[in-house]
């Protein structure tokens, strides 16, 4: 069954494979690599969420299954679904601490939607790129329209979070005028 649901995959028969998949996922309801091919066929069919309730199913078989994750992940951000996201790449860095781009996406996607204080946790245990300033600018500036200035200027001047050069943020005028009391001299 699983090679006919490939061939369907394979000849752009994305129905067909859901279909299949679908029915295979009623005879095997452990097999991890039956809901990894009924998402990928949602995926196909772009129904996200559909895909999102197969991989969330294939995490619940096998919870420590990176690719599931990352796969979870995708269709959770494609059906809009920001707390399965988040729940995700939580299990990124869990599951591979050695990859700081799952944290690092955690920490953005958390500035973007408004958690500020879960964002600069991140940002403590994440750091910056040596070559990315900019994002240290952008948390600093996430950090300023979340109100909260300190923050920012805290940001700036914790040396044992990140090693990038911080004169730019140091310097940030927005910074020195929501907080003028934490100004860097």
């Amino acid at each position: 069954m699983q090679r006919r649901i490939h061939a369907a995959l394979e000849s752009g028969q994305w129905a067909n494979a859901k279909s299949l998949a679908q029915d295979l996922a009623e005879a095997a309801p452990e097999d991890v690599n039956v809901f990894l091919l009924l998402g990928l066929a949602e995926v196909k069919c772009q129904n996200f969420t559909g895909a999102l309730r197969a991989y969330h199913k294939a995490v619940q078989i096998d919870a420590d299954n990176l690719t599931t994750w990352k796969k979870l992940v995708f269709s959770a951000s494609k059906a809009g679904e920001m707390e399965w996201v988040v729940k995700g790449l939580e299990q990124l860095v869990r599951l591979d601490p050695s990859d700081r781009s799952h944290g690092t996406r955690l920490k953005d996607l958390c500035f973007r939607t408004g958690q500020v204080d879960k964002a600069l946790q991140l940002c403590k245990k994440y750091g910056f790129a040596k070559s990315d300033a900019n994002a240290l600018i952008r948390a600093a500036n996430q950090a300023i329209k979340a109100k909260k200035p300190a923050a920012a200027i805290a940001l700036a001047r914790d040396d044992k979070m990140m090693d990038v050069d911080v004169k730019r943020c140091i310097d940030c005028q927005r910074c020195m005028d929501a907080c003028p009391e934490n100004a860097i001299a």
